[in-house]
């Protein structure tokens, strides 16, 4: 399989979760430059990260479809624009140096943005991944950008409740049991 199909592949395995999807479709070093404001799970090498990641998207948007509309590659880089699509119907996190920073609470509405992606590959394998990607785009059309008192007070109860570090426990969970289908080194 080329570089530009271990891309689609991985592209299938963050939608899905698949294990044998993501083995196939990076290094056991890959390295994901946009992991750091993902669960510390994602920012494990190689397949165990990739699916540590493809469980924190899937735990804010279960329904998350990639399409991907142009690919371009060469021997050392595969660049693909896509569409990345789905629902906000579960808590969406971000963290910061391993810790939760923020939760935006389920807003169920739908988001579409543009993104690029830059993979490195090495010897026909994809060992890195760097993104351009739309956030403000995503954050304006789930609802919470620009911001409202309404936002910022379901923002803040999510806080006072508990449920937003209940929600940052259960996706760092998710991600860690992901990364663990896969054994470090990519084998099952």
């Amino acid at each position: 399989m080329n570089a530009q199909g271990r891309v689609r592949l991985q592209y299938d395995a963050i939608t899905t979760g698949d294990p044998d999807a993501a083995a196939a479709s990076v290094a056991p070093d890959f390295v994901n430059d946009e992991a750091a404001a993902e669960p510390p799970a994602c920012a494990l090498p190689g397949p165990a990260g990739l699916l540590a990641t493809s469980a924190w998207l899937r735990f804010a948007f279960p329904d998350l479809a990639i399409v991907e509309h142009t690919s371009l590659a060469d021997a050392d880089h595969v660049l693909s624009h896509i569409t990345f699509r789905g629902t906000h119907t579960g808590p969406f996190t971000q963290f910061a140096d391993g810790r939760l920073t923020q939760v935006i609470p389920p807003t169920g509405r739908a988001f579409a943005v543009d993104q690029v992606h830059l993979f490195r590959v090495r010897d026909g394998e994809v060992v890195g991944h760097a993104a351009v990607r739309d956030d403000l785009g995503l954050i304006s059309q789930i609802g919470v950008f620009p911001p409202t008192p309404a936002v910022g007070l379901r923002i803040a109860w999510w806080r006072l409740t508990g449920r937003a570090a209940a929600a940052g426990r259960a996706v760092v969970a998710a991600a860690e049991e992901a990364a663990a289908l896969v054994a470090p080194t990519g084998a099952r």
